[in-house]
């Protein structure tokens, strides 16, 4: 004859004699901790904004702004939530539009001086 599938006994006994444990309570309404891709993908959102508003002042540092965004949006990819994620990938998109057009900008203003 085939055992029973189920709890097993001493599982059973266990709990009728203990009480239920936090070994046995487990459930999937438990809230989860933050991870670490949903973090980065609110720091490159700030970043990103940063960087735009630190353009009208300081090229260099937007430009370092607008990587470090872009570093951030990356890390942010990896969020659960669909929503970080285009979020990670709208931030991707400002860092890169304005890490690409400073980054052109000084080239050509550096090549262009540098060949007169």
């Amino acid at each position: 004859m085939d055992k029973p599938v189920g709890i097993p006994k001493d599982t059973v006994s266990d709990i009728i004699k203990n009480g239920i444990t936090d070994e046995h309570s487990k459930s999937e309404n438990t809230p989860k901790p933050r991870k670490t891709a949903d973090y980065a993908a609110w720091f490159s959102l700030l970043f990103a904004l940063a960087a735009w508003c630190v353009l009208m002042f300081e090229g260099y540092t937007a430009l370092v702004l607008s990587l470090v965004g872009l570093l951030a949006g990356i890390m942010g990819l990896r969020a659960e939530r669909r929503s970080l994620r285009n979020l990670s990938i709208t931030s991707i998109v400002a860092c890169s539009v304005l890490a690409i057009t400073i980054g052109a900008f000084l080239f050509v203003l550096f090549v262009g001086l540098n060949a007169v």
